[in-house]
């Protein structure tokens, strides 16, 4: 024991027991930080490279492209504008569009909320009037109109709604010399009551021809213009 405190004290004196103490301080806290530091600032400046890399490839070759279109809007306080995605790169822009038009007029021509028909009475939503041909807008009105005891006003007045879900559109191919497209469209029919909260879901389809433009040409103008032709609803029977 002297022998060791003897030791000790001359390291002590040396000044070599500082050294030891200094260096073994280094090797379990400094330099274990320092190297931790490193590989860090090392894997932030990788992580920075293949950002910036990828963003210039996504500028020089970009995966998708967006187009847009002038859709006329009757009462600018009840719109607002939003962009929405309605397609894969993989599929037809114009395909994309068609689809979405049609999505779109089959729900707000099939939905059914008494304060929005009554509203639509009123003429206030001109979106069923613009994407209509006269023929199909005059069937339209006169089947919501009050005077048609069928009118959904009538059948479900205000203690029902009724919300549509799409959930297939086919798009068939027609003759080459056809002057305008087809398409049919299935939908669930989702109507609610509002005091029993009972809910009744009806599959139905819709068979509807229509013209588009052509939507990658229609981004010179920047307006595309839709207009259903045919119209006729039917439910599906069960399998």
């Amino acid at each position: 024991m002297d022998d060791l405190n003897r030791s000790i004290s001359q390291e002590i004196k040396s000044g070599k027991y500082f050294i030891n103490a200094h260096q073994w301080y280094a090797n379990k806290f400094v330099y274990v930080i320092a190297e931790r530091s490193y590989m860090a600032i090392i894997a932030c400046c990788y992580i920075s490279a293949l950002l910036i890399l990828g963003f210039y490839y996504m500028k020089i070759d970009p995966l998708a492209q967006q187009s847009s279109y002038l859709i006329s809007l009757p009462d600018i306080t009840k719109q607002y504008a939003s962009i929405r995605t309605i397609g894969n790169v993989n599929s037809s822009p114009q395909l994309n569009v068609a689809k979405y038009m049609l999505e779109q007029y089959v729900m707000q021509r099939e939905h059914y909320n008494f304060t929005d028909m009554t509203s639509e009475l009123a003429g206030d939503r001109n979106f069923i009037k613009m994407s209509s041909s006269r023929e199909i807008y005059l069937k339209y009105k006169n089947y919501i109109s009050i005077n048609n005891p069928y009118s959904p006003v009538m059948l479900y007045q205000n203690t029902n709604r009724v919300n549509v879900k799409v959930t297939e559109v086919r798009l068939l191919k027609l003759e080459h010399n056809a002057t305008y497209s087809r398409a049919v469209i299935h939908y669930d029919s989702i109507a609610r009551n509002l005091i029993t909260n009972k809910t009744t879901t009806t599959k139905m389809a819709a068979n509807i021809n229509y013209q588009i433009d052509n939507a990658e040409k229609a981004i010179d103008k920047k307006r595309l213009n839709f207009l259903v032709l045919g119209y006729n609803i039917y439910k599906i029977k069960p399998n």
